[in-house]
């Protein structure tokens, strides 16, 4: 079980929320455990449809409830915690940026990268270690408090990122 906090906290309307959440996701997992709760799914700090009180919860206490960051850190986590995977962690050069590898059951690889840092963007290069056509699936902040952020996919070649990638300041 785990959290941002113990306590209501301004966490959960901050990318700080996915990030930790995403990057404590799979750290445990990595390291062994079988799986990870978070304490509280929904703490009642924000009844309305936006995230600008103190709260520890992943949803709003909404009537039709509304992911808080945290969630969206878990979704992409998800993205490699799977079934029979073997999720691993990754050694960067950067300390800022926390680097997960996931070999998947049908035998595709995944990887999730965050970047920490709060205010520079971090390269991350991968070599000739990656091949054919990627899919990606980003987070980066932005109007948290309107719920305005979302995760965006689309599609890329292992040629294009085989230089790096640039990530932007607290992104997944």
């Amino acid at each position: 079980e785990t959290g941002v906090s113990y306590l209501a906290t301004n966490t959960s309307c901050t990318a700080a929320g996915a990030l930790f959440s995403a990057g404590d996701a799979l750290e445990w997992l990595s390291a062994g455990a079988s799986s990870v709760d978070w304490w509280t799914m929904n703490g009642e700090g924000n009844t309305g449809k936006t995230c600008s009180h103190a709260d520890e919860g992943m949803f709003t206490s909404n009537s039709k409830p509304v992911a808080e960051a945290p969630y969206l850190g878990y979704l992409l986590a998800g993205n490699l915690a799977q079934p029979g995977a073997k999720l691993t962690t990754v050694a960067t050069a950067s300390p800022s940026v926390l680097a997960f590898q996931s070999v998947l059951a049908n035998g595709k690889v995944a990887v999730l990268l965050i970047n920490t840092n709060t205010s520079a963007q971090q390269r991350v290069t991968f070599g000739s270690s990656l091949g054919g056509k990627l899919t990606e699936i980003s987070y980066k902040a932005g109007n948290q408090n309107s719920f305005g952020t979302k995760t965006t996919s689309g599609s890329t070649t292992a040629a294009t990122v085989r230089g790096g990638i640039v990530l932007p300041a607290q992104s997944i």
